[in-house]
C-alpha cells in the first residue's frame, strides 16, 4: 500500500496579502486596533427586557397611585357634600318648625280683641299670593319654583323697645311668615326663601334663608277639640293643602315637612340619583348629592 504524505502545513510560507495605503495606515495605528474580545463581551447598561420589565412595574404603579388618588378625592367631595347637606337640611327644619309652633300666638289674647283665624295656610304647587281685605293681590312670588308647597305662619308682632318688667307690651299687629322654595337674585339656584308681611312696613321683606333647598312638601293634619282640656282629635291623617276646605285651616294642629337638599357641588356623585321623595320616584338632574329631610312640629298654640 502505497501512501501519500500530506504536506506540512507549518513549513508552507505564510501567504502575503498586499495591503492598501488606508489598510496600511490602520493596521500601523495602534488606536485603531480591534480591542481584546473579552472587553467586546462584557456587558454595559440594561437590556431590552430588563427595560421593558422596568416600565411594566413603574406603569402598574403609577396606575395604584393615581387609583388612590382619586379614590380618595372622590371620598373627600361626598363627605363635604354630606355635611353641607346636612347643615341645610337640618337649619331649614327647625326654622320651619320654630315658627310652625308659634303660629297664632297672641301675647295679650283678651278676649274682646279679634283675632286672624287662618293663623295656618298652605298651597299646593301653587304660587303663593296675599290679598287684602278687598281681594286685591298685594304680593306675589315672582320667583317661586313650580311644584313645590308654600305655607304662610301667622302670629303677633313683638314689641320693640319693650321692657315687660316695667311697661305693658300692647303690639297686636299680626305680622305674615311665607316659606316657599325660589330662585336666588341671579335666577339660577334654588332655595328655601322667606317674605316677611309686616303691616308696619310699606313693602314686603323677601329674604334667601337657606340655598339649595330644591322641593318643599307640606301635609297637614286637622281636628277638632271637645273642650279646652283635650288634645284634638285627628280627622284623616296629614293631608295637602289642596284637599283641606276653607273651614279646615283654624283646625290645624300639627304639619309635616318634606324638604329635598341638594349639595353645592355638582359632581359628588358618579352618575345622577334616584330616590323616592313623598311616594314619587325622582331623578336628579346632575351628579350632586340630594338627601331628604322630614319633620313634625305641633301649634302649641292649638293645645291644651
Amino acid at each position: 500500500m502505497s501512501t501519500q504524505r500530506l504536506p506540512n502545513r507549518r513549513t508552507q510560507p505564510a501567504r502575503q496579502t498586499s495591503l492598501s495605503p488606508i489598510g496600511s495606515m490602520l493596521e500601523s495605528c495602534s488606536l485603531c486596533r480591534i480591542p481584546n474580545r473579552r472587553v467586546i463581551l462584557r456587558q454595559r447598561g440594561v437590556t431590552l427586557v430588563e427595560l421593558m420589565v422596568a416600565l411594566t412595574i413603574g406603569l402598574f404603579l403609577s396606575a395604584g397611585v393615581i387609583a388612590l388618588y382619586l379614590g380618595m378625592t372622590s371620598t373627600y367631595r361626598v363627605t363635604e357634600s354630606q355635611g353641607d347637606v346636612s347643615e341645610n337640611g337640618r337649619f331649614a327644619l327647625e326654622m320651619l318648625a320654630r315658627d310652625i309652633r308659634q303660629a297664632g300666638y297672641d301675647p295679650q289674647s283678651p278676649a274682646d280683641q279679634p283675632w286672624v283665624e287662618d293663623y295656618i295656610f298652605g298651597w299646593d304647587d301653587t304660587n303663593p299670593t296675599m290679598t287684602d281685605d278687598t281681594g286685591t293681590t298685594t304680593w306675589t312670588a315672582n320667583d317661586w319654583e313650580s311644584g313645590t308647597d308654600a305655607i304662610r305662619l301667622t302670629h303677633a308682632a313683638p314689641e320693640v323697645g319693650c321692657n315687660p318688667a316695667t311697661d305693658l307690651c300692647t303690639e297686636e299687629d299680626p305680622i305674615d311668615y311665607i316659606y316657599y322654595i325660589g330662585t336666588d337674585s341671579d335666577g339660577t339656584n334654588l332655595g328655601l326663601r322667606l317674605t316677611k308681611i309686616d303691616p308696619n312696613e310699606s313693602a314686603p321683606d323677601t329674604n334667601g334663608l337657606i340655598p339649595n333647598v330644591v322641593d318643599m312638601q307640606i301635609f297637614y293634619a286637622t281636628g277638632k277639640r271637645i273642650d279646652n282640656f283635650t288634645r284634638p282629635v285627628l280627622d284623616s291623617g296629614y293631608r295637602p293643602a289642596n284637599e283641606l276646605a276653607a273651614e279646615d285651616w283654624e283646625n290645624v294642629f300639627a304639619v309635616k315637612i318634606s324638604l329635598l337638599v341638594k349639595s353645592e357641588n355638582t359632581n359628588a356623585m358618579e352618575e345622577p340619583m334616584t330616590l323616592n321623595f313623598d311616594g314619587t320616584s325622582w331623578t336628579a338632574p346632575d351628579k350632586a348629592l340630594y338627601r331628604q329631610f322630614h319633620g313634625y312640629a305641633t301649634i302649641r298654640n292649638r293645645l291644651p
